[in-house]
Formats: C-alpha cells, sequence, structure tokens
C-alpha cells in the first residue's frame, strides 16, 4: 500500500508524515501507531515497517496494547459509547507523540478530541489519496 500510495498526507488536518509538503503544513518527526495487533506487531500483516523507515514510531507498549486490543473489540459491539471515549483517551494519553496515526477502521468510529494530538484517520488519508489519484481534477 504504501508504495502505491506515497506517503500520506491530510489536506485538512495540515499534517505532513515525515516530509513538509508546503509551508502551510507542519512535519511529524515522530508518530504513534495505534491498530490492532497485526499491524503494531508489524508482522506480515502490517502495512507501517517501511514508515519506521522515515519517521521515528511509537509503538504502544504491552499494557496499552492489550487495552487497545479490547477496546477495538468494546468498539464492535458498543459503538461510540461515552465509557470507551474515556478508554480511548487514555491510551491517548499514554502515547508520547503529539501525532497519533489510527491504522484500525473501528477507532476512528470512537470520537474524541485530545488536546495536544493531532489524530489521523489513516483510512481518511488513503481515501484522500485515492481521490487524487483517481479524479480528473484531483
Amino acid at each position: 500500500m504504501w508504495s502505491a500510495l506515497n506517503r500520506p498526507y491530510a489536506n485538512k488536518r495540515h499534517i505532513t508524515v515525515g516530509r513538509r509538503q508546503n509551508d502551510d503544513e507542519r512535519g511529524a518527526n515522530r508518530v504513534a501507531l495505534l491498530g490492532a495487533r497485526p499491524v503494531t506487531d508489524m508482522g506480515p500483516w502490517s502495512h507501517y515497517p517501511r514508515l519506521m523507515g522515515q519517521i521515528d514510531v511509537e509503538l504502544p507498549d504491552a499494557k496499552v496494547a492489550e487495552r487497545l486490543h479490547e477496546l477495538i473489540y468494546d468498539i464492535k459491539e458498543r459503538g461510540n459509547a461515552p465509557e470507551l471515549r474515556d478508554a480511548f483517551t487514555a491510551i491517548l494519553d499514554a502515547m508520547k507523540s503529539d501525532v497519533v496515526l489510527l491504522a484500525c477502521t473501528e477507532l476512528p468510529l470512537v470520537y474524541v478530541e485530545h488536546e495536544g494530538k493531532e489524530v489521523v484517520d489513516v483510512t481518511d488519508l488513503v481515501a484522500r489519496k485515492l481521490a487524487r489519484l483517481t479524479l480528473p481534477n484531483g
């Protein structure tokens, strides 16, 4: 996926991962990666090992990874329940990076605003890039 889509960026949030596009966007030198275990374990199901060669990637520690895994399954069952927003905020608090990539389709379903962190939905980035690649004036 990364080779076809290059590096993700979002015009809406003005985030560039790993490089500056222009003066209107700020570059991030470190990002946190939140997703299911196969993604954050950087195994064969993960598209993110190449990202680690371009930027410092913070992964959740074992305790946070377990809470994240449980949260993902809870979201599937309960959606955007208030207690899940609190659990997600606690996970975001545990990450040191200012930019957090949500590399899981369930996580963006729980709405949280976190002061001091730029939370980026990777699925949104992929959709925007695909639109630019396929639309005539993208």
